[in-house]
């Protein structure tokens, strides 16, 4: 933990008895407390409020080990004076104590870490490159979108459960409900179909059925959800400032077909198939 972390933490405690600062650990049993701390003031740190041994054996071991570690965590029992046996109950109260500041301080600290998971090996991502590669991109590439087109959606299920599209009757039953025309694009070996409405390819992504016999089904397609917005086509370009393709949430495509209701009047000339 940084000095910076643990200052702004000092500053918003709710234990004004608490104190902060650096202890020193090393394998020297010292007796000479005044001469040693003023020594260490004036020389290493001047905020070293505290001695040990023991957690500097330790960091030790999990260094020549490789083991990772986050830190030692002590309680103070005791100041290494004359008065160090005077109370019995001192121990458990440092104990006490170390445990109610370690609670504090993981509640404060959790809260401002920004976690970022690695995704990349997960099954949901790993399903992405070859529906982008084989599918998404052949359709873009192969579609005069400068002059003709709103774009391509991919439309996730509902409740970004796959069941929803397991079956090709599922599809087609979306299909029929939302009045979409089916639509080829390009040609022999490059020949894909999908759908069309508004101005816009539609795609409801099957792929995501390999995702079904998974325990974490739904987290899963919404990792494929993340991976596959993070591909070229789903990003803004430069020339059109926005992207020619995105994901949206069953919900939004609901709110899609509220705004283009009734059967699709489609003009091959509006689109370069």
């Amino acid at each position: 933990m940084t000095a910076g972390n643990i200052s702004s933490f000092a500053e918003n405690k709710d234990e004004p008895t608490y104190k902060y600062g650096t202890y020193i650990s090393g394998s020297a049993v010292r007796q000479d407390v005044d001469g040693i701390f003023k020594q260490l003031g004036d020389n290493v740190d001047r905020y070293i409020c505290a001695l040990d041994m023991e957690a500097s054996a330790f960091l030790m071991l999990c260094t020549y080990l490789h083991i990772g570690c986050l830190g030692v965590v002590k309680g103070v029992s005791d100041l290494g004076d004359s008065n160090r046996a005077e109370h019995p109950d001192t121990y458990e109260d440092a104990l006490k104590k170390t445990a109610h500041a370690i609670q504090k301080w993981s509640i404060y600290h959790l809260a401002t870490v920004q976690w970022k998971i690695n995704e990349d090996f997960e099954a949901g991502a790993h399903i992405v490159k070859g529906y982008y590669d084989n599918f998404i991109r052949v359709v873009l590439d192969a579609v005069d979108w400068f002059t003709r087109g709103q774009g391509m959606m991919i439309i996730m299920p509902e409740n970004d459960d796959p069941h929803g599209f397991a079956e090709h009757g599922h599809i087609a039953r979306i299909v029929k409900d939302s009045d979409l025309l089916e639509v080829m694009v390009g040609g022999g070996n490059l020949a894909r179909t999908l759908y069309y409405k508004a101005g816009y390819l539609i795609d409801f992504p099957r792929v995501i059925n390999g995702l079904i016999e998974g325990a974490d089904a739904v987290h899963q397609t919404r990792v494929f959800q993340r991976a596959l917005k993070m591909k070229p086509y789903f990003k803004s370009t430069f020339s059109s400032g926005g992207p020619l393709a995105t994901v949206e949430s069953w919900q939004e495509y609901e709110k899609f077909l509220q705004k283009n209701p009734g059967p699709e009047k489609f003009n091959k000339e509006t689109l370069l198939l």
